[in-house]
């Protein structure tokens, strides 16, 4: 179960990394060509962004021997603006980011969560449409009842609330605020039939 956490984690931060990287190379571009017009109180404005930092802890649970919680940044890390990781004595993760890197992240982050949850109906075929809010405390799954009682594979659950879980915890949300529901529901009839919250109690 571990192993699956890591792997989720990693994609999501990858894809979030590349997004900002992305942008990252556009801005540059931009800003070379306006050169020219750019002002005081904007040079201001971008000096401050950067001095302003944000800290933001991630739960042990997202950890294991094979990413393992450490106070030693990875260069990518560095590059994308994380600053300083504290490993706390239980096994959590205390980052800090500029206000503006960590801005950026919390932009992708909602965008790459909200693509892998859509792309849940591919990997599970009793998966037929799935609803979320803003900052992923109520995802509803709607699928076909019968199939998803018969399914050997009943990771949805799980896995939308890990990914949640993610989004708030890597957008600054406290471990103790961390909170995920997750509704099953038949989609020919409306029914909600099943309910998990995530963190689980046998979680914290």
């Amino acid at each position: 179960m571990k192993k699956i956490v890591s792997i989720l984690l990693a994609s999501i931060i990858i894809l979030s990394f590349a997004a900002c990287s992305r942008k990252a190379d556009s801005d540059n571009k931009t800003t070379t060509k306006a050169t020219t017009q750019v002002t005081t109180q904007t040079t201001t404005q971008i000096v401050d962004e950067n001095l302003i930092d944000v800290e933001f802890t991630v739960p042990a649970s997202f950890f294991n021997e094979d990413d393992p919680a450490t106070d030693k940044l990875t260069e990518d890390q560095k590059e994308r603006g994380f600053k300083k990781a504290k490993l706390n004595e239980d096994g959590s993760v205390t980052y800090t980011m500029s206000k503006k890197a960590f801005r950026e992240l919390k932009k992708t982050m909602q965008t790459d969560i909200a693509d892998s949850l859509d792309n849940m109906k591919e990997d599970y075929s009793y998966v037929k449409k799935i609803e979320y809010n803003k900052d992923f405390s109520d995802i509803k799954l709607y699928v076909v009842k019968k199939d998803y009682e018969n399914s050997t594979n009943l990771m949805a659950v799980f896995q939308a609330g890990l990914l949640g879980q993610m989004y708030q915890a890597y957008t600054g949300t406290p471990i103790d605020k961390l909170s995920v529901d997750v509704s099953v529901i038949d989609n020919d009839t409306g029914e909600q039939f099943e309910e998990a919250h995530y963190p689980a109690e046998d979680d914290n």
